[in-house]
């Protein structure tokens, strides 16, 4: 971020750090957001409702079938016809887009195992970041104290809360699946047992 970069106005954290299951406050610590998270045999079922109960989406996470979102009364949609997420997942640029209703364009950025996750606008050619999320530290000492998950917003980024907070939800949950996905590959293949390859046809000492 240059020195020129817009000021943040907003700062919401997350609590705990878990997209499918928090409590977003602003600076005050007054609750904005709730996201709650259901599991099911078939489904996995997110709701975000505003601290007064209205319900602003719905997102059913399905293994199968393409995952399904319902922006409040809105009918629903695929989460990828809303949330365009890139070819090749979590590349470092252009991690996924959205629109809002009066047709302008964002983009989130953020390299899959960044701490950060940034939102950029069309309006001046996806410059400077209008939000920045930065994950949770634990207390590692005394000079680095332990941090809460946080959403940073501009001015810009205010003007669109809701469809900040619900696109940063979503698209961090799909970062952290992928993660999840990678290190559990890994792990398996750090398990594998190493097969010393031998000849069977004594070809070495003693043989023939």
């Amino acid at each position: 971020m240059s020195e020129s970069s817009p000021p943040t106005t907003t700062t919401l954290t997350l609590t705990p750090d878990d997209v499918l299951n928090a409590t977003l406050c602003d600076g005050e610590g007054t609750a904005l957001y709730f996201v709650s998270t259901t599991p099911s045999l078939y489904t996995t079922t997110t709701q975000v409702t505003r601290s007064n109960g209205e319900l602003l989406a719905t997102v059913e996470w399905r293994d199968m079938l393409p995952n399904r979102l319902r922006l409040g009364k809105k009918p629903p949609t695929t989460l990828n016809n809303w949330l365009q997420t890139a070819l090749v997942p979590f590349a470092s640029k252009g991690n996924a887009s959205f629109k809002d209703d009066s047709g302008r364009k964002y983009k989130w950025q953020g390299a899959a195992y960044a701490n950060t996750l940034e939102l950029f606008t069309k309006d001046d050619g996806y410059e400077e970041p209008i939000a920045t999320f930065t994950k949770s530290r634990k207390n590692i000492g005394r000079d680095l104290p332990a941090e809460p998950a946080r959403l940073a917003l501009t001015a810009r980024a205010v003007e669109i809360q809701d469809i900040v907070v619900l696109s940063f939800l979503f698209l961090e949950r799909l970062r952290r699946g992928q993660a999840r996905t990678r290190q559990s590959t890994a792990d398996a293949l750090s398990k594998q047992p190493i097969v010393a390859i031998t000849s069977g046809h004594g070809y070495g000492a003693g043989g023939g």
